[in-house]
């Protein structure tokens, strides 16, 4: 995901954007302003995922833009939604319950579900009974989770600070 943070505005606002200081220093800091409100944004994600995703936001600042980048693969998958197939070996394993781990004397057991994409569960026998722990599924469909802050909150936040770099400039 990549956000440009300068763009065209409105003919007021675009007069007085002439006014602030032109170059890197001006675009990095928009692009940090922004940074920082993604960062806060990507707090709210449940999970280590928050981490990942916070971690992986970069700021590029140019002498014309300034860019914010989001490069994990999964932000844009949260954002946006879409089908997850396995890169490595057939099927995804989706635990049952949340937190399972695997253990050892596990087999698998033909799915009877009608879904096509659900092909098997793994699962252990405890005595006579099969304790199913993960459901095997070649694809999955998430749904959009949206996290990011909208253009108009991201837009206001480099507004106020092109407004603090005025003050600074005295303009």
């Amino acid at each position: 995901m990549k956000v440009h943070v300068i763009d065209k505005a409105s003919p007021a606002l675009e007069k007085i954007r002439a006014k602030l200081p032109k170059g890197a220093k001006t675009n990095l800091r928009r692009a940090k302003k922004a940074a920082a409100l993604i960062q806060r944004y990507a707090k709210r994600i449940p999970g280590k995922l928050r981490d990942e995703i916070s971690q992986s936001i970069k700021i590029h600042a140019g002498t014309t833009t300034g860019a914010v980048i989001v490069k994990h693969p999964a932000a844009y998958q949260r954002e946006y939604g879409g089908t997850i197939r396995p890169v490595e070996g057939e099927t995804l394993s989706i635990p049952i319950k949340p937190g399972t781990k695997p253990r050892s004397g596990m087999f698998r057991v033909k799915s009877k579900s009608r879904d096509p994409n659900t092909v098997g569960v793994l699962g252990i026998r405890e005595g006579d009974a099969f304790i199913p722990l993960f459901v095997l599924r070649t694809e999955v469909t998430q749904h959009a989770r949206p996290w990011f802050p909208t253009l108009r909150t991201l837009g206001e936040a480099v507004q106020s600070e092109e407004m603090q770099m005025l003050r600074e400039a005295g303009i």
